[in-house]
């Protein structure tokens, strides 16, 4: 059994889904704090004006969970979002097929952050025909710090190897995991390019692009592409 995991996403970009895609079991990891200057409420989108980030305004307290990130619904950003991505993305060849089933994940009225990072990740996988089962963190109580924590997280799950993004090497107590049977892998993902409005193209936009621009079927070849 291979597991992976990160911390929610608002939009998720292709390498996250490429480190889904390459696990049997992927974990949610809700129950950490919210990072200052993370994509768990923003994501960038390609527009005829260049690059734009999307963010979702949010009620939190220091070191909040993010599983307990409240959604600030006062700024009527939904309408904003949907109206910034459909004017970029209105001409895409696969906008028609895709971007309402996008809006109606949007629109719906999310109080928690997480849940429309979860509906939003089930949405991408699913039309990208990723099949990983998924599970929550805040449901399986991990205990510990870093490598410790995600040590205690592959023995819950009971899981035989774990795919650590590329800032693991910075923190993975790598014995610790060779003591307990565990393998351990590094995922390194290339950027794919692929067909995209507005000019040159732009790496490191939310899958959301990718899915309008190529389609799901497609997008999936071109996700498998960068791993």
């Amino acid at each position: 059994m291979r597991l992976s995991a990160h911390q929610p996403s608002y939009i998720p970009w292709l390498g996250l889904l490429s480190k889904i895609d390459d696990a049997d079991l992927f974990c949610i990891f809700d129950c950490v704090p919210m990072e200052s200057s993370g994509f768990e409420n923003r994501q960038r989108i390609k527009t005829a004006q260049g690059v734009q980030w999307l963010t979702v305004p949010v009620r939190r307290s220091r070191d909040m969970p993010v599983k307990d990130v409240l959604i600030a619904n006062d700024h009527n950003w939904q309408r904003k979002h949907w109206r910034a991505i459909e004017l970029a993305y209105v001409k895409a060849k696969h906008f028609g097929e895709y971007g309402p089933q996008v809006k109606d994940i949007l629109m719906q009225p999310w109080s928690k952050l997480a849940d429309l990072d979860e509906a939003m990740l089930r949405y991408f996988t699913g039309v990208f025909g990723i099949t990983t089962r998924i599970v929550k963190a805040s449901e399986n109580g991990f205990n510990g710090h870093k490598s410790d924590l995600v040590l205690d997280m592959c023995r819950k799950l009971d899981v035989s190897e774990y795919v650590f993004g590329p800032l693991g090497r910075g923190y993975a107590d790598l014995q610790s995991f060779m003591d307990a049977g565990i393998g351990v892998e590094f995922q390194y993902y290339t950027h794919p390019e692929y067909p995209q409005l507005h000019g040159a193209f732009q790496p490191y936009m939310g899958a959301l692009d990718l899915l309008f621009n190529v389609g799901g079927e497609k997008g999936a070849e071109v996700i498998r592409s960068g791993r």
